[in-house]
């Protein structure tokens, strides 16, 4: 997930983080314009504005200032390692000589295990399984930045800077449907971070993810919604609750979790041992426990890491791991998921291959 020249752009995040806190919240022209967008919107991913009606603080997780990062040992497995290249079962990367250098922008896992690679440099799909490729499905551009599989089996591509869609795909990469981003409920398409699915019958769809809501633009056949449901948080698994992330420092992070009426809050509060680079995301697991995962940078050391911290449903910290630092510079826009299981992925750059490895605490 970092750019080029990494520590210059790693202070541009802090830059912003810092500018957000202060304000009180959270080898074409395409390509070039898609990097510079997604290095402003990574700093922005899931910080989030006021708008609960009413709140209830939780404890505090750990006392404030810096503190030690607390490492547990996981169990790390390496699931994937493809080439890079432009084989059949190889994964593409742009290493231009002046735009970012940019890896695969995005993957999802479903729910037979099945590893989808968003390989937009290549444009096409790559599915994994137990390591191998199990087949290519070809998508119509380069401009995607994030992938979702949705359980009818058809697959969702997110574009919000140049076409400003989300393509709704069949299995064999036909268009099943093209969904605007412009109109209700999306002021500017460029605020979109991402999109996720939802099996819950009340909830169930696909949801664009923003700063700091949620909003429903199909159901899980992948077919519009006319009114477009609007949440003020992400859902989690259960779809009793809602959740979002804000950072209040360069090292504190609040996390937010909502009562079952969606709209009474709790916090907790959680502090890093370095700054901020950027927020991989927020999750929760089928046991209601919570996962936040963040890239951190020291410029003075220099250091970096990439943290995995696992809560209680009541926001008391579990335990923290250290996933992997990739030794390359390419851009990975989603980096990091995390399963209903509590299962942790991470796709990484190294040496002529992308390596994607799971965690569990």
């Amino acid at each position: 997930m970092m750019p080029p020249k990494r520590f210059c752009s790693a202070f541009r995040h802090i830059f912003l983080i810092i500018i957000f806190c202060f304000l009180g919240g959270f080898e074409s022209n395409c390509t070039k314009q898609r990097n510079s967008q997604a290095e402003d919107d990574k700093a922005k991913i899931f910080i989030s504005g006021t708008n609960e009606v009413r709140s209830s603080s939780g404890p505090s997780n750990q006392k404030e200032g810096v503190q030690e990062e607390i490492e547990n040992e996981p169990a790390m497995v390496e699931v994937l390692r493809a080439r890079i290249g432009l084989g059949p079962d190889d994964i593409g990367v742009i290493t231009p000589e002046e735009a970012n250098p940019e890896g695969p922008m995005s993957f999802t896992v479903n729910t037979e295990g099945e590893i989808y690679v968003l390989d937009q440099v290549n444009s096409r799909i790559q599915v994994f399984k137990d390591g191998e490729r199990l087949k290519t499905i070809s998508i119509p551009d380069q401009v995607f930045m994030d992938i979702e599989w949705m359980p009818t089996r058809r697959i969702a591509l997110l574009d919000n800077l140049i076409k400003k869609s989300v393509y709704i795909l069949n299995e064999d990469g036909s268009v099943y449907e093209i969904i605007s981003l412009t109109g209700a409920g999306v002021p500017d398409p460029a605020e979109i971070t991402g999109i996720y699915c939802h099996s819950d019958k009340k909830w169930a769809g696909l949801w664009l993810q923003l700063n700091d809501r949620s909003l429903r633009i199909t159901d899980l056949g992948g077919n519009p919604q006319p009114l477009r449901t609007s949440l003020p948080g992400k859902l989690s698994v259960s779809g009793r609750r809602l959740m979002k992330v804000k950072i209040a420092g360069q090292r504190l992070a609040i996390i937010q979790v909502s009562q079952e009426d969606l709209r009474t809050w709790r916090r907790f509060r959680i502090t890093f041992a370095m700054p901020f680079g950027y927020i991989h995301g927020i999750w929760d697991d089928d046991q209601g426990q919570i996962y936040l995962a963040v890239y951190l940078f020291d410029e003075e050391t220099p250091a970096e890491a990439n943290i995995a911290v696992k809560l209680s449903p009541r926001g008391k910290e579990l335990g923290r791991i250290k996933m992997f630092i990739s030794p390359m510079p390419h851009e990975i826009y989603h980096a990091v998921r995390v399963m209903p299981e509590g299962e942790i992925y991470q796709m990484a750059m190294e040496e002529g291959a992308v390596v994607i490895r799971r965690y569990i605490f």
